[in-house]
């Protein structure tokens, strides 16, 4: 599937129309757009040049998506790879390859204006074995207002721009950010950039999260690095923190930056 970018132009919303209800009408360049599915299987599928996302699922049910590549020409912001959006459950996303110019995965249960079809919670997600060289971030998780429950990551590998995963709100709404029950197992990446401070695991400001667990983590990086590879930032709270297993080798910070608030916390191995 070729979204070819170089012969689109999405439509651009000013600051002036944060908040107005999302228009069908409006062109942001989404390639494909599934809304309202239950039992829906999306596979063995090249998606090259989209001019924002190749695929955007949402109101979508026990789903199946596998053996996803992605091959971009990055000559366009936004073309993240498959990006659901609240409501959202019982979806299984698996063997996705390729760098992406946004988030590889995006769960986000409300969005930014000019794409949010619909908001909602998004509950019992799997995902599993991402790859890619130079990528953006891997998994973005994404709560204001919604919740973002029991999320299972495993397998994350290659090197990014900015994060591995990222606990994320894009404050567009008012409402509390909850994000809770999240398993992270086997991730092997490192950093692109040495002077970006991007953490790999990030928690952003004003973010609230509940029960989140690191495990198997192992950072490579040849050559100096200011990036944490745990960093909570001012204003955001996390329940109930454990590291366990990380080894890291090459000049490197600290593993793990705290500027916001743990309840329990659990670092070990």
């Amino acid at each position: 599937m070729d979204g070819n970018n170089q012969g689109q132009t999405r439509h651009v919303r000013g600051f002036e129309d944060i908040g107005k209800p999302f228009d069908i009408n409006f062109y942001y360049g989404i390639m494909m757009r599934f809304v309202g599915v239950e039992n829906f299987i999306f596979r063995d599928l090249t998606l090259k040049d989209p001019e924002a996302y190749p695929v955007q699922m949402s109101m979508i049910k026990d789903f199946h998506v596998e053996n996803i590549i992605f091959d971009y020409n990055m000559l366009r912001t936004n073309m993240d790879g498959i990006h659901i959006n609240g409501p959202a459950e019982h979806g299984f996303i698996k063997h996705l390859r390729g760098a992406t110019n946004d988030d590889m995965v995006a769960l986000n249960c409300d969005d930014c204006f000019e794409t949010e079809i619909t908001r909602g919670p998004i509950n019992d997600i799997y995902v599993e074995d991402l790859y890619c060289e130079d990528g953006y971030t891997a998994v973005r998780l994404l709560s204001c207002g919604d919740p973002l429950t029991n999320v299972t990551l495993k397998n994350i590998k290659g090197s990014y721009r900015y994060n591995a995963v990222s606990f994320t709100h894009h404050n567009v709404h008012e409402g509390e950010c909850w994000i809770d029950d999240i398993e992270i197992d086997g991730v092997e990446v490192s950093k692109v950039d040495g002077d970006n401070s991007y953490a790999l695991f990030w928690f952003a400001e004003g973010t609230h999260t509940g029960r989140v667990t690191l495990r198997n983590i192992y950072r490579c990086e040849d050559r100096p690095s200011v990036a944490n590879t745990v960093k909570i930032d001012p204003n955001t709270t996390v329940d109930s923190l454990t590291i366990e297993n990380v080894t890291q080798s090459g000049p490197l910070p600290e593993i793990f930056a705290n500027s916001g608030r743990v309840e329990k916390l659990i670092i070990k191995h």
